[in-house]
């Protein structure tokens, strides 16, 4: 450990420089400064929240899961849907929404078929989505 010696100062580590910077007090403050700042942090971090989601993206989100799940289970297909670009959302009567795009099927062994799907979308009467009249046909 490397000391301090040069005439008329006692000896002292020199690792402890930062300590004499600020005097006693002064480290409390800092500390309380710090602490106050994460505080305030949290109460800026709790207030926040997440961006909402789009309507156009709830509805293709619950179209691809009710593809998902209408699809043969026994078959173990991963799915690649289309985007938002290729995805169609069309309002039809009575708050009904047609959505349209393609899946990607994919095999266990890789094997892939592009696949067209649509279906119809409302809310029932506890506000929850509903889909009807799935189809998936090949391209």
């Amino acid at each position: 450990m490397q000391t301090d010696s040069r005439i008329g100062i006692r000896e002292r580590p020199l690792h402890r420089w930062w300590m004499a910077a600020l005097p006693k007090h002064m480290w409390a403050v800092l500390i309380l400064l710090l602490a106050s700042l994460i505080v305030i942090g949290g109460f800026f971090l709790a207030r926040t929240s997440p961006p909402k989601e789009s309507f156009a993206t709830v509805l293709m989100k619950t179209s691809r899961n009710a593809v998902l799940l209408s699809l043969n289970e026994d078959l173990k297909l991963k799915a690649d849907f289309s985007d938002a670009q290729e995805t169609s959302i069309v309002e039809e009567s009575n708050g009904k929404f047609m959505v349209r795009g393609w899946v990607d099927l994919i095999a266990e062994d890789g094997r892939m078929t592009r696949q067209n799907y649509s279906c119809v979308l409302h809310r029932n009467n506890d506000g929850a989505w509903v889909a009807n009249d799935i189809t998936i046909m090949p391209r």
